[in-house]
């Protein structure tokens, strides 16, 4: 464990939410979220400017937390140090940086927005799928570290760091979600203010 990462790592990232670089559009995204990418740049620039800022220390804040954990066993059901679950793991680091997300992997992606594969950014979730275990249902979440790796409670493993780009989970990768993005922050959870 031990601090990954801090906000120059972030530089020259558009991580306000929907990537809004030109790149952004055109390749194969909804109008709509398109729109709501759009949207965020004709904001006011101090407005701006401060989202920026507050995105990516809840991003650095999460990716540390979760970085802590390397190590920790899987624990069926778990979501504290000591044992986790995927989605366990992902609810205790966003919890834990401030902001409340539903406990499974399956409620985890209705959470966010949809983003590109070729969109992730640190701080995303990235969601699996094994068909003979469940062909209409998430089986697995991680969270999204870069350089084409993720962070995710494995049962063989625990707590580890894997490839998304080869092997078992680019072959069940589904579809990656954006949970920090300016125009639709998750709520901030009770205990964060309380705590921190």
């Amino acid at each position: 464990g031990g601090t990954v990462c801090d906000d120059a790592d972030f530089v020259g990232m558009d991580i306000t939410g929907g990537d809004l670089s030109p790149s952004a559009h055109g390749n194969g995204r909804s109008k709509a979220l398109a729109a709501r990418c759009g949207a965020a740049v004709q904001q006011p620039n101090i407005l701006f400017r401060q989202l920026r800022a507050q995105n990516t220390q809840l991003r650095c804040r999460i990716l540390n937390r979760a970085n802590a954990q390397l190590g920790q066993p899987y624990v069926y059901g778990g979501q504290e140090p000591g044992g986790f679950d995927c989605s366990g793991l992902m609810e205790y680091v966003f919890h834990y940086s401030g902001f409340s997300i539903p406990r499974t992997a399956d409620s985890q992606l209705a959470q966010g927005v949809a983003i590109g594969k070729r969109d992730l950014l640190p701080g995303d979730l990235v969601f699996f799928n094994n068909p003979e275990e469940s062909p209409e249902f998430i089986t697995h979440v991680g969270l999204y570290i870069g350089g084409g790796r993720f962070l995710h409670a494995s049962v063989v493993n625990g707590v580890c760091i894997r490839s998304l780009e080869t092997g078992y989970y680019a072959e069940h990768f589904v579809c990656a979600r954006r949970l920090l993005h300016s125009s639709a922050y998750a709520i901030p959870s009770y205990d964060y203010f309380t705590l921190n």
